[in-house]
């Protein structure tokens, strides 16, 4: 049986934006702007945005 692990939805979107070709590794300051830029839920919405 499949396990789900429960992440934020800002670490769903870091992992998308380091899949672009410029990339965007997680650091405390990255996760500092996304917190500004979006709540969780919209962070969770935009990462599941397609490219």
């Amino acid at each position: 049986m499949a396990h789900r692990t429960s992440r934020s939805g800002y670490e769903n979107l870091v992992e998308r934006l380091n899949e672009f070709p410029q990339g965007a590794p997680p650091s405390d300051t990255l996760y500092k702007i996304l917190e500004m830029l979006f709540t969780e839920r919209e962070a969770e919405l935009v990462s599941l945005l397609s490219p």
